[in-house]
């Protein structure tokens, strides 16, 4: 699967960089960079678009 990286909603402060398996270490530089970014300044980086990761798209998935 892909990895979960952004915002939390309804959190306040609470960002999310995980779920990258056995590509953490080679994606670990562009996951810094992305997630220093939306921290800072709020916004996806302009070397990252972090919109396919956000942890929302998990929002209405059934767990059980």
């Amino acid at each position: 699967g892909m990895p979960m990286m952004g915002a939390i909603p309804k959190q306040n402060g609470c960002f999310v960089a995980a779920g990258h398996g056995c590509w953490g270490i080679l994606l670990g530089p562009a996951t810094g960079e992305a997630m220093a970014s939306l921290i800072l300044k709020g916004s996806s980086s302009e070397f990252v678009d972090l919109a396919p990761f956000r942890p929302q798209r998990f929002a209405n998935m059934e767990l059980w």
